[in-house]
């Protein structure tokens, strides 16, 4: 047992000093060689090989269900272009049609007011003008006027030109400047008196020269152009501008404007005038049931059908614009008839007030009537225009007591 312990262990030392490679004599004087292995390689990986198909699979599918969403969204994204494209065009095509409505709607204005004057005129009962004229030459006849009956007055001639020679918007503005250069001479300090004294000639070219009546007034009030024709400049001493300052205002401010009526162009008619009404028999009104039913189905076909086949913009197109005038005919007495125009705007109660005016002394307390029915007192607020009464209509006048 000994032996085979011995043995083992010459093997195990033998093992040891194999392993530690090859040794070194004591009489050997350099270091001993060792030799190392060189390291292997490493081994680069190789990609593993799908080992599920039906993953790989999956993920094709949403690759493809990807490419599907992207396509609609371009698809969608097209679709919006498109869309305002769309809209655009039919908006443009919808002006264009409006225009074209409008267009005609003028031509039937034009039509529909047959026999209405196609411009207004106007009178001035304050200067005694009771012919109908346009406001253009009302106005030229108005300055004439003035300027004749006012040539040794031109402040007061001046003011007059400018409060009734002019559009409402120029005169204005006329006055608002002239005021204001009136109000700036008012002050008490010396030095900024001097300053407003001097009125630039180009600054008020447009609001106050440019004005029928402006320049008469601005010089009658005090003020001269210069030789270099720049400057306005205020011949008044000091001490006196406040009392010409508050005359002048004066005068501005309570010249009188002389209000303008449009003229009704009244033609007062006797019945004699007017031709006899034919009269028919009484079988000419007779109707039987058939030829009633036959007539309303006749209307109803013709009304169905236009309706299915015209669109609203044509409808529109048809319909019958509102005039600005009415013209009206009312009988007064049994033997006297006045024709007379309304804007469409003014109410029935204006109709009465004016006819209680100009035939007092046929008409006292009375009743109108349309379509042989009295009109209620509380429709004479209503508007021609709300009482569909244009662009003609016939009046009748019944007294109270009747």
């Amino acid at each position: 047992m000994s032996a085979i312990r011995d043995y083992f262990k010459k093997k195990k030392l033998q093992a040891k000093f194999k392993v530690a490679g090859p040794g070194q004599k004591l009489s050997d004087s350099r270091p001993p060689v060792v030799t190392t292995q060189p390291k292997p390689a490493p081994i680069a990986q190789q990609p593993k090989p799908s080992q599920n198909t039906a993953t790989s699979a999956a993920a094709e599918a949403a690759l493809k269900r990807l490419q599907q969403q992207e396509k609609k969204e371009t698809n969608k994204v097209l679709g919006l272009v498109w869309d305002e494209e769309r809209r655009k065009v039919l908006e443009e095509m919808r002006q264009k049609e409006e225009a074209q409505i409008h267009k005609g709607q003028k031509s039937e204005i034009s039509q529909t007011q047959e026999n209405l004057p196609t411009r207004r005129k106007f009178i001035c009962p304050t200067l005694g003008i009771t012919d109908g004229y346009f406001v253009e030459e009302l106005k030229r006849m108005i300055e004439e006027g003035i300027r004749d009956s006012y040539k040794d007055d031109m402040l007061l001639m001046g003011a007059l030109l400018i409060k009734n020679c002019n559009d409402e918007q120029k005169m204005d503005s006329c006055i608002s400047t002239l005021e204001l250069i009136l109000g700036n001479l008012k002050t008490e300090d010396e030095e900024a008196l001097q300053k407003f004294k001097r009125v630039k000639k180009a600054k008020i070219q447009q609001k106050i020269l440019s004005i029928n009546g402006g320049s008469e007034f601005l010089e009658a009030v005090g003020f001269v152009l210069d030789e270099n024709q720049e400057w306005y400049n205020l011949q008044c001493e000091n001490k006196d501008i406040k009392e010409r300052v508050e005359y002048c205002s004066d005068v501005l401010r309570n010249a009188e404007k002389f209000e303008l009526e449009m003229d009704r162009e009244m033609v007062v008619r006797n019945a004699n005038e007017f031709p006899s009404l034919v009269e028919f028999d009484d079988e000419f009104f007779e109707l039987t049931v058939d030829d009633i039913k036959q007539q309303q189905e006749a209307l109803t076909k013709v009304k169905t059908q236009g309706e299915m086949l015209m669109t609203k913009a044509m409808r529109k197109k048809i319909e019958k614009p509102v005039p600005d005038l009415c013209r009206l005919r009312v009988k007064i007495t049994e033997t006297k008839f006045v024709d007379v125009t309304f804007k469409v705007k003014e109410t029935l109660q204006d109709l009465v007030t004016w006819l209680q005016r100009n035939f007092s002394s046929d008409l006292s307390e009375f009743h109108l009537i349309f379509n042989q029915k009295v009109i209620p007192e509380e429709n004479y607020s209503k508007t021609f225009e709300e009482l569909n009464f244009y662009p003609k209509v016939a009046l009748f006048v019944k007294a109270k007591s009747a």
